[in-house]
């Protein structure tokens, strides 16, 4: 097992590149979706939920995963509770809807998940997973701070985007 240190922009990575054993996973890039210092945040009735973490392309011997690292903190003098939502985007999908059968669409949404629900105080790390479109061979991750409202559709943060620029 490696450890890499990586700079960029002023943000130190830290990455784990694990053997080629049975079992082991190779991390293409972690790639931030936002810092600690600049979280993606969504405030609705005094609650606001805030987020930041990495993105990576996952190798597993089941095939190549999307993997979100969110770490969420959750401000609720209402007492709704957060989550964040990891929608996973691939260079290949089906072309349903008319603005994608021309394939101008560089990226398709192919899956997303959306990590447990937390009313924490401190930032707490919750990880997602995806599978990706076999047939593609570039992905990026996208990531929304949300606030849990009971019986009502759930306010969400605009958008913060996480790309390696490598194949998977």
């Amino acid at each position: 097992m490696k450890i890499a240190r990586v700079g960029a922009g002023g943000i130190a990575l830290s990455v784990m590149l694990l053997g080629a054993g049975a079992g082991a996973a190779d991390a293409v890039n972690w790639v931030p979706f936002r810092t600690s210092s600049n979280p993606l945040g969504k405030t609705h009735n005094g609650t606001t939920v805030w987020t930041y973490g990495d993105w990576e392309v996952l190798r597993t011997s089941t095939g190549d995963k999307s993997h979100g690292s969110p770490r969420i903190r959750t401000t609720n003098p209402s007492g709704y509770k957060g989550y964040v939502t990891m929608v996973t985007a691939t260079n290949s999908g089906l072309c349903y809807a008319p603005e994608y059968t021309s394939r101008s669409q560089p990226y398709y949404d192919y899956q997303r998940v959306d990590t447990y629900h937390t009313n924490s105080n401190s930032y707490v790390l919750k990880h997602t997973y995806t599978n990706l479109a076999s047939s593609g061979n570039f992905a990026r991750g996208r990531f929304y701070a949300t606030v849990d409202v009971p019986n009502r559709p759930d306010p969400q943060s605009g958008a913060a985007f996480s790309y390696t620029g490598k194949p998977y």
